[in-house]
């Protein structure tokens, strides 16, 4: 079914007398972005893994057992032109920065142990503190720090080629591997603290995102 559109959906505004404008990248990335709806994510946990976890309605995900990283949480594949899910952190250990969440994308299978976080040429994933835990497979523009409440999205367009990460619509980091180049492409979680609880949604659309 064809998206309706107003006017507010593609204005562009323009001042003045400017040769640098591409009126028709401008109307490309609006009328685009009004077609990309939330990518729904089904976690898969490893074998090994099944019992630390608990699903509600394949949107809700809480750790049940001890602290401590273990093997991650995949999707299923990103088949997408432009894929777009985001995390929305429900419970967690109380951290000022936050802390005890990574999430990102990978090209390795659900058999992936738990260290893989640490190889960007497998894994672009951040951490939701400012340690270098976060920095490995991606190129951090702004703190990645989220604490309960906040929303973590994850764009993966192979449009431009290319994994953005968001926190409440703030562009945060990018990947350092290129989406061509990352195949086949899945989401990953890992989460540390036992209790915590993350849910996933759509929270933000599209085309609220920054940068």
């Amino acid at each position: 079914m064809a998206t309706k559109l107003t006017f507010e959906d593609v204005l562009v505004r323009c001042h003045g007398a400017n040769e640098q404008i591409n009126l028709i990248l401008l109307l490309t990335q609006k009328l685009r972005g009004t077609r990309v709806l939330a990518t729904t994510i089904i976690w898969e946990p490893h074998e090994k893994e099944k019992s630390h976890y608990s699903f509600h309605n394949n949107s809700r995900v809480q750790k049940n057992k001890s602290n401590g990283w273990r093997n991650p949480l995949h999707s299923q594949q990103l088949t997408d032109t432009i894929s777009y899910f985001q995390l929305k952190i429900i419970e967690n250990t109380k951290v000022e920065e936050g802390d005890g969440i990574m999430f990102g994308v990978c090209s390795a299978d659900r058999t992936m142990d738990s260290f893989k976080y640490s190889m960007p040429e497998i894994c672009n994933c951040i951490y939701n503190n400012r340690d270098s835990l976060s920095l490995a497979g991606v190129r951090v523009l702004k703190p990645c720090s989220a604490v309960v409440g906040d929303v973590i999205g994850i764009v993966v367009d192979t449009v431009t080629d290319e994994t953005r990460f968001y926190i409440n619509t703030q562009l945060v980091a990018i990947g350092k591997s290129k989406v061509s180049q990352f195949q086949p492409l899945y989401a990953v979680l890992w989460i540390y603290y036992q209790s915590c609880v993350i849910e996933m949604g759509d929270y933000y659309p599209y085309i609220s995102l920054k940068n």
